[in-house]
């Protein structure tokens, strides 16, 4: 058993995943924590331009841009979980999000750039392979449909397998942390909070239908609901999809190291 964190295990290898939407959708950030048998779901959080704004009247934040907004958590996210892999959607923001992370003139003391990860291959060298900072990000294609597939099969088999692990509530310390958050008067982002956004995550998957297109194209979505003047509305998929895209990094990192398969109840295979 396990719950949610605010703070990552010393020792234990992160990797992190960023949802950059930010209109109708959450920007959203989900933590993987990877152990020897599993994997364990224990940070999530999310926001929208709306409530990025409503921060800066409330006066919890004095960056007014979004973009270095969300760059800034993201390092405080790093510096919580160290982490081998930030891994991020090139849509929705994606590229600004990229651009903002090795800005330097936002960096403060002791921070580094962060570069997109340098491919071993000479023939897919990028210009910023030879860039001083952290070459730690992975930019994903959403539009590449043979990887979604194969991500969400693998997240899929890994939740069935009990490979991928989502944390208990643990009502006892919600509420002492509350007292805490209380005491120091801190509002935002808070124990409660990272729970009740990976509780929201939970809700998310129970929401995704699997559908199948005359072409033979596979695809994973939310149903549309009636909104207001019953006009459709999609459902969110914004913490499901950073979940998605730091389980299938896991994946592929696992395979790279050579470790071994897991399979059902935590065993090798």
């Amino acid at each position: 058993r396990f719950t949610a964190a605010l703070r990552g295990d010393t020792g234990v290898r992160h990797i992190i995943a960023v949802d950059p939407a930010s209109e109708s959708d959450n920007f959203s950030i989900v933590v993987l924590a990877i152990h020897k048998d599993h994997r364990r779901v224990v940070y999530a959080w999310t926001t929208r331009k709306k409530l990025h704004q409503k921060r800066v009247k409330a006066g919890s934040t004095t960056e007014k841009n979004f973009y270095a907004y969300v760059a800034r958590k993201i390092r405080q996210v790093l510096a919580a979980f160290p982490s081998e892999r930030l891994v991020m959607d090139a849509q929705g923001g994606g590229r600004a999000v990229e651009e903002a992370l090795h800005d330097e003139e936002k960096l403060e003391e002791g921070e580094l750039p962060i570069w997109q990860t340098i491919d071993p291959d000479p023939k897919a060298r990028k210009d910023s392979d030879g860039r001083k900072g952290l070459h730690i990000l992975e930019m994903v294609q959403f539009a590449n449909a043979a990887w979604v597939a194969e991500a969400n099969h693998g997240m899929k088999k890994d939740m069935e397998d009990q490979v991928l692990l989502f944390p208990d509530v643990d009502v006892p310390l919600l509420g002492l942390s509350k007292e805490m958050d209380a005491q120091e008067r801190k509002t935002f982002d808070t124990f409660e909070d990272c729970t009740l956004e990976i509780e929201a995550l939970k809700a998310e998957l129970t929401t995704i239908v699997w559908t199948e297109t005359e072409g033979g194209r596979e695809r994973w979505d939310t149903p549309a609901i009636k909104g207001e003047a019953n006009k459709g509305v999609k459902l969110r998929k914004d913490r499901y999809s950073a979940l998605l895209m730091a389980n299938m990094t896991a994946r592929t990192l696992a395979r790279a190291r050579g470790d071994v398969e897991y399979h059902a109840a935590g065993g090798w295979a």
